[in-house]
């Protein structure tokens, strides 16, 4: 157990959202680079590159990139197909 009770509440939300079945795991940059075949996955703007493209099909490519507008592309694409 963590001994800053700032780090505990984090750990706690982590381990409900586990419980439940609404958690899901991510690294840090670079980390799956490395791994086997880890040069095949997609980087930041792939990603926002692709949400971007099936968000708007008519609008020509992407522009003016952030690594912040691929979790509102996230968004936008899950409030939109699913």
């Amino acid at each position: 157990m963590s001994t800053n009770i700032n780090d505990d509440v984090h750990y706690n939300a982590i381990r409900k959202a586990l419980a439940n079945g609404n958690a899901a795991v991510m690294v840090g940059a670079g980390f799956s680079r490395n791994a086997e075949n880890g040069e095949q996955l997609a980087m930041w703007y792939d990603v926002a590159k692709e949400l971007w493209r099936e968000l708007n099909p008519t609008d020509g490519e992407l522009r003016d990139f952030s690594a912040s507008m691929v979790t509102q592309l996230g968004e936008q694409y899950a409030r939109v197909f699913f």
